[in-house]
């Protein structure tokens, strides 16, 4: 546990040896825990650059003519713009939207953390899922993800007939 180890490595054997030590005490092998009182550590928060040229290549893979196409190209400004993360982002519904005040609201019941947290998004972002929106098929209800991934055949199931 001294060696000059990553945060995630020295947690995760802490984890482990501290099991291992619950269960000596258990067993009366030993009378305490000598890991007790040795906190976790925290990893050094990374940031990734990405050069320009390569997201703008990224975003013109997106088809503007296809929902898919959309879609892809709203949930990429969103993740780049806001940093949400991927299952959040996904599980959104349009209810979690405030488009006139830019901002997105992540329900504690999605949230990772399961905390709630507001996130703000620039008024470019708020168009690309407003016009998003506006392309979904109007059958669908405002409990759907905004950033559906659901198959077509799954939502005619979930929803009824889509004509």
């Amino acid at each position: 546990m001294s060696d000059n180890i990553k945060p995630a490595t020295y947690n995760l054997r802490q984890v482990y040896l501290k099991a291992f030590f619950e269960w000596s005490i258990a067993e009366g092998y030993l009378n305490e825990n000598p890991l007790e009182g040795l906190k976790k550590r925290k990893a050094q928060e990374r940031i990734v650059d990405v050069p320009e040229d390569i997201l703008t290549k990224l975003l013109k893979l997106t088809d503007s003519n296809t929902f898919t196409g959309v879609r892809d190209h709203s949930l990429i400004i969103f993740t780049l713009d806001c940093g949400i993360r991927p299952k959040e982002a996904i599980s959104l519904t349009i209810n979690d939207f405030d488009l006139k005040r830019f901002i997105v609201t992540i329900p504690s019941d999605i949230a990772k953390t399961r905390t709630a947290r507001t996130l703000p998004i620039l008024r470019q972002t708020a168009d690309a899922i407003n016009y998003l929106i506006q392309v979904r098929h109007p059958s669908w209800c405002d409990t759907v993800p905004v950033f559906t991934v659901m198959r077509v055949q799954s939502l005619i199931q979930a929803h009824g007939e889509i004509d």
